[in-house]
């Protein structure tokens, strides 16, 4: 698999939140080489596994989907929240296969009439972004981001910004993002 950025999967085990994801990915590579698959269209797969992995720690959580925060006319993306140690974290083992260069493409833009009816993956939003790619790479190296104003922005623009339909210059600021991510809600597992 080429990816549009070089980057190492991370397992480490410096904290509680590395750990479980550590054993997330072991428990995942035991059906995919998850660098040579990308996890395409697994995101469910592992936020369930994460989710288990949560539960047994008695750790909070939320599970998220970007069509729930941002609207059916965005890449549909399963990923969860972590809240622990009084910081939140976002956690998304499969971002990965949002980076493909093949599906990264500028060329993949296609509209008709004014409306966008394909567009490439979320990490094309990094090519004319680059000051944020630091958020891509830990969540790409580690499994996890902490969850700011920054990091909120970058992730869920990176979706925001490659959606179909009307093409509208709304900038959602990152406030209205971390108040959707911290909310703790309905769709969490426990």
């Amino acid at each position: 698999m080429e990816y549009i950025i070089n980057f190492d999967i991370e397992n480490k085990d410096s904290n509680l939140l590395e750990k479980l994801i550590h054993k997330a990915r072991v428990i995942i590579e035991k059906d995919n080489d998850i660098k040579a698959s990308a996890l395409v269209n697994k995101c469910d797969y592992a936020s369930n596994i994460m989710s288990l992995l949560l539960d047994e720690e008695n750790i909070d959580y939320s599970i998220k989907n970007t069509v729930d925060i941002l609207g059916n006319d965005v890449l549909g993306h399963q990923f969860v929240v972590v809240y622990l140690d009084d910081n939140s974290y976002i956690v998304d083992l499969t971002y990965l296969q949002f980076f493909i260069k093949d599906r990264c493409q500028a060329n993949l833009f296609k509209e008709v009439e004014g409306v966008t009816i394909i567009s490439p993956d979320p990490g094309y939003y990094y090519v004319d972004n680059k000051d944020m790619m630091d958020v891509a790479m830990s969540i790409l190296q580690k499994g996890y981001v902490k969850l700011d104003e920054r990091s909120a922005k970058a992730y869920l623009d990176s979706f925001y910004l490659t959606r179909r339909g009307r093409r509208f210059d709304i900038d959602i600021k990152a406030s209205t993002y971390l108040n959707a991510l911290n909310i703790k809600d309905k769709n969490k597992v426990k």
